[in-house]
């Protein structure tokens, strides 16, 4: 098990008990700064962004009046894909799987689900062509439709579910 602390208005750590993050902004160079952070309890620090990858550093524990510097969270530039219905199609609900190959047989993958008709946008996509598949919801084997979407870096995919 494990926590999340967030920094509150004071710059203070508190509990995640809401599910609301305060953003710490990097300086021009890409660093920042986290004070009051507790000693002893092993550490994640992760970005998110809707046009960049998540980047992850886990395994930080740090010793009383201990100053760790240097680290670093890798991310690249991302895009993002934003799923809607064709007009007209209502109370739907679907299982999105999205897919992308790399190399040494390697994929990223993501899921998602949508319902009813209102857009859906998937996020910190990396650049590519990702391949789209749609299950209906109550029968997660059922594939309803797929196609592939190229992601471009900083920019959103549109794409139309033609189901």
């Amino acid at each position: 098990g494990g926590s999340t602390l967030v920094e509150d208005d004071s710059g203070q750590l508190q509990p995640d008990w809401e599910g609301s993050r305060r953003q710490l902004e990097t300086d021009a160079n890409g660093r920042y700064r986290v004070e009051g952070v507790a000693t002893g309890v092993e550490l994640t620090v992760s970005t998110s962004g809707a046009f960049s990858t998540r980047g992850v550093v886990t395994g930080i524990e740090l010793a009383p009046d201990e100053v760790r510097s240097g680290v670093d969270l890798e991310v690249e530039p991302a895009g993002r894909i934003t799923l809607r219905l064709p007009s007209g199609r209502q109370n739907a609900s679907y299982q999105i799987r999205l897919s992308m190959e790399q190399a040494e047989g390697k994929s990223l993958n993501r899921n998602t689900n949508m319902w009813g008709n209102r857009p859906r946008s998937v996020d910190a996509l990396a650049a590519g062509v990702w391949t789209l598949q749609v299950y209906d919801m109550r029968d997660a084997q059922q594939l309803l439709w797929e196609t592939t979407v190229e992601v471009v870096a900083e920019r959103v995919s549109e794409v139309e579910l033609d189901l």
